[in-house]
């Protein structure tokens, strides 16, 4: 088998849930790269197609596992996207790091330097998290690239912080 027949991109999502300034829980685990995503991906990447500039993260709260057949006009609905228990006006920006100039490294982009957090304004249960390309809470718009239904159901209170890490990586292998 060649390089080509093990072309993957892969998702990672990091999520903390914080209290007081403390880390309740913290759990990393791979997410699912959606159809809509892979397609784009092949548009913006190789066919000449438009990119998306932004990408956004949001949160859900039901205990639903994603399926690759998910979109941007039905991953708000279909997942419970939280829109008024967190104070952020929008969903959050996705702000990768900057390009590394190492091939090795420059397969993996994520977040890590700039975080997405989410400061909690009421009781709720956050069960997962995805990446789009739409701002908008609620929004049925755009790309969804990714998403992650948590190993656990997060029971969130006022003031709480939900931090993500959203990491793609690309590899031949």
């Amino acid at each position: 088998m060649n390089n080509a027949e093990n072309f993957k991109l892969k998702g990672t999502v990091i999520m903390q849930h914080i209290r007081d300034g403390e880390v309740l829980h913290e759990e990393k685990g791979t997410n699912l790269v959606v159809d809509e995503g892979l397609t784009h991906y092949h548009s913006a990447a190789l066919r000449g197609g438009s990119q998306n500039a932004t990408w956004y993260i949001g949160i859900f709260a039901n205990n639903r596992t994603p399926v690759a057949t998910d979109t941007a006009a039905t991953v708000a609905g279909l997942a419970g996207e939280i829109t008024t228990l967190y104070d952020e006006a929008v969903r959050q920006t996705w702000t990768p790091n900057a390009a590394a100039g190492d091939p090795a490294l420059d397969k993996v982009i994520t977040n890590s330097s700039s975080t997405a957090t989410f400061t909690i304004n009421g009781s709720t249960n956050v069960a997962g998290a995805f990446l789009i390309s739409d701002s908008t809470k609620g929004g049925t718009t755009g790309v969804l690239m990714a998403e992650k239904l948590f190993g656990s159901v997060r029971a969130a209170v006022s003031g709480d912080q939900i931090v993500i890490t959203y990491q793609l990586t690309l590899s031949s292998s």
